[in-house]
């Protein structure tokens, strides 16, 4: 099997032609077009000679074959030894694999990252309850299982030509009557009796890695911090992520989040479930009667917050923002108003009276900060508390 075919084209034979038969068509070209019968032919002649003077040569053919025009010189040349060397191992590579120090040869693996970063988003529940799940990481880069990381694939071109598959060259040397015979290894396949290339590893084409999706069971312990990385088997790190949760916000070992109220439980007290945990379970507050929860003030409950990570007994705390629900208009009658408004504190008298006095109607309004997201008195938007309300929140008193 020959890669190169140029010199086999010019000669107008196929590479697998006889040396018989590579004379019989350069004689018959060579007639054709030497100068002496066809002057205009010169170029024509110089480049058929060249190719029958490389093709009619045992040798120099199986290395035209291999190498094409750029054959290594191995004998009477001025080529250093590392580059001797090279080529050795090119033709074959089961001598550079048998010499004395081992290492010569050894095909070496082509670099890949010395580790890969993945960012996968988990919901809060996970780190609150712990969780063991598996995980597929997109896109790994691994060693190509082809070629064994090494980005070529090495085969053979058949029984080498110059030795038919022997290994050894045999030399004559005549001294008078003398004849001596001995038996060297075959230069052009270094004893092997074959004839071994290598080409680019088709599966990672010649990079020597691949991508895949490889699978990984992770453990995510209770109390595990946001960003956490975790590291995993094939030089895989895998960040972990909270992903937003529509009512509880994070912070370190606290939670935080909204709750809204009835007007009737801001001002006589709360006994019931306020809200439900991230495992489930109910958190019933008695906030006992006469204990006013005012709009926008915020409670603490000890031991309610995030576990503590390697220690899930212990918790932080949770505060909660409390969002008073007002009711709408005209929800009593006047007459049972005018009862309520005996029930509630009066207005203390102004102890400035202006001498000109207008008297103004409220109104209500289209939009603006104050009124965005409000409907008859109550917040319409999320329980979601944000990083700005954390920031805002001014800690009381415990509720429980």
């Amino acid at each position: 099997m020959a890669y190169h075919t140029k010199h086999y084209n010019t000669l107008g034979v196929s590479p697998k032609a006889t040396v018989a038969e590579i004379k019989k068509a350069y004689k018959t070209l060579a007639m054709k077009y030497h100068p002496d019968k066809n002057p205009t032919a010169g170029d024509k002649f110089k480049e058929i000679s060249h190719a029958y003077g490389i093709l009619v040569d045992p040798e120099t053919r199986f290395k035209y074959d291999c190498f094409g025009e750029n054959v290594p010189r191995t004998e009477g040349s001025s080529t250093t030894e590392n580059q001797e060397r090279t080529f050795t191992f090119t033709i074959n590579k089961r001598r550079a694999a048998c010499n004395s120090n081992g290492s010569e040869g050894r095909a070496k693996k082509r670099t890949r990252p010395e580790y890969q970063t993945f960012s996968v988003q988990y919901p809060l529940e996970h780190f609150y309850t712990g969780k063991k799940t598996n995980v597929i990481l997109n896109g790994v880069v691994v060693e190509c299982k082809q070629c064994l990381g090494v980005g070529w694939i090495e085969h053979t071109l058949g029984k080498c030509t110059l030795c038919l598959g022997s290994g050894t060259k045999e030399t004559t040397i005549r001294f008078r009557t003398v004849v001596v015979k001995t038996q060297d290894m075959c230069e052009p396949c270094q004893g092997a009796g074959e004839i071994f290339v290598k080409e680019p590893c088709r599966q990672c084409i010649g990079t020597g890695a691949t991508k895949e999706n490889v699978p990984h069971e992770i453990v995510i312990d209770q109390g595990t911090m946001d960003g956490v990385t975790l590291t995993l088997d094939g030089g895989c790190y895998l960040s972990l992520k909270q992903k937003p949760h529509p009512v509880f916000k994070r912070r370190g070992d606290d939670l935080y989040c909204k709750v809204r109220i009835t007007l009737a439980e801001s001002l006589c007290g709360i006994s019931r479930i306020l809200l439900t945990h991230l495992d489930g379970h109910g958190l019933h507050i008695d906030h006992p009667v006469g204990s006013i929860i005012r709009p926008g003030q915020v409670k603490r409950i000890v031991g309610e917050g995030m576990p503590k990570h390697l220690n899930p007994t212990d918790k932080g705390d949770l505060f909660i923002v409390f969002e008073v629900e007002f009711p709408k208009d005209n929800w009593l009658s006047p007459q049972v108003l005018k009862v309520l408004k005996k029930c509630l504190p009066s207005n203390s008298p102004s102890d400035t009276k202006p001498d000109v006095i207008d008297i103004c109607t409220l109104e209500d309004t289209d939009g603006g900060e104050d009124a965005k997201g409000t409907e008859g008195g109550r917040e319409t938007g999320s329980n979601h508390v944000s990083d700005s309300d954390v920031e805002k929140l001014h800690v009381q008193e415990p509720i429980v």
